[in-house]
């Protein structure tokens, strides 16, 4: 998603096109508002590439120039999933740790938080949670003694990615 502002100047008469173009090096991808909005979701880039992005604005009469270039922006693609997940057992949850997946959505610096999802055998299912880290280990706790089944995912600032296979772990009593 491209935000920006209006120009300072219409040209006289008032706006009613903005284009946007968005380069890594190579051929620009555009895309059309076809109205007065001022973002725009530019769809053909590639993930992990870097993009210079520039607007224009166009009145009744004429398109005028494209903006300075903005800096360099990643788009960011689905995270892959974490792997080899490992429970070790706590007093009232579990130690859970990953490895990072191998694709992280974008240019390799762009995992967000991980998530979790904690099942007890009898299908009652938690809501994924969000750790407060992007470290690949978190401790679950408040769980009472039985069998669980727990799942972690990667985000990154735009996307969730897919949950790991399932590990099955017990709370000691």
């Amino acid at each position: 998603t491209v935000n920006w502002t209006a120009p300072a100047s219409n040209g006289g008469s008032a706006i009613t096109d903005y284009e946007v173009s968005a380069t890594d090096g190579g051929t620009p991808v555009t895309a059309m508002t076809g109205d007065t909005s001022l973002t725009l979701d530019v769809g053909g880039l590639t993930n992990g590439a870097d993009y210079t992005v520039t607007v224009r604005a166009k009145n009744s009469d004429f398109w005028g120039a494209f903006s300075t270039g903005s800096s360099p922006h990643t788009p960011l693609g689905v995270p892959g999933a974490p792997t080899v997940l490992t429970l070790t057992p706590t007093a009232d949850g579990f130690t859970a740790t990953w490895t990072d997946p191998a694709d992280d959505g974008g240019n390799g610096d762009d995992l967000g938080n991980y998530q979790y999802r904690v099942e007890d055998v009898a299908g009652v299912v938690v809501e994924w949670t969000t750790t407060a880290s992007s470290t690949p280990s978190y401790t679950i706790t408040g769980l009472d003694p039985h069998d669980y089944i727990v799942k972690v995912r990667a985000t990154n600032a735009l996307h969730t990615g897919m949950g790991t296979a399932s590990q099955t772990g017990t709370v000691p009593t």
